[in-house]
């Protein structure tokens, strides 16, 4: 949900960023929770064919930026990889909302996916405004 959310966001901001999730635990080629293609339906954006990938030490390091949902992912990156690389951050910190972390809502309630992706809405509007320059409005489901 984070990659659609913040490819949206970051496009209608004209910014020349995009995401590409991979996952810490993420086994490649899963589609996307239904709940969650509900969820970012209803907040008026279409994912496609979204596939799972697991993240990969070539992934990491030839990020710009890498954010993690939380602090835990940080610490098994660097368990599984021996280290990272200074561009990787916890999104809430990221965007100064906190340490916490984004929960994932996988095998839980549609109420889950849609408290995530507010919480993914609170955090990525900022981000896009902190990439483009702080000039950039957000959204909300």
């Amino acid at each position: 949900m984070a990659e659609a959310i913040f490819n949206a966001l970051a496009g209608d901001a004209g910014l020349d960023w995009r995401a590409r999730s991979a996952g810490v635990f993420a086994v490649d080629g899963y589609p996307m929770a239904p709940e969650a293609v509900e969820v970012l339906a209803e907040a008026g954006i279409q994912v496609g064919q979204h596939r799972s990938r697991a993240l990969t030490e070539a992934m990491l390091y030839r990020a710009n930026l890498v954010l993690t949902m939380t602090p835990a992912h940080v610490e098994e990156m660097g368990s599984a990889f021996g280290g990272l690389p200074e561009s990787v951050h916890v999104l809430t910190e990221y965007v100064g909302s906190g340490r916490e972390g984004i929960s994932d809502p996988y095998g839980l309630s549609l109420s889950a996916y849609r408290a995530c992706a507010r919480h993914l809405f609170e955090c990525i509007g900022p981000l896009v405004r902190k990439l483009g320059g702080g000039t950039t409005a957000s959204s909300s489901p």
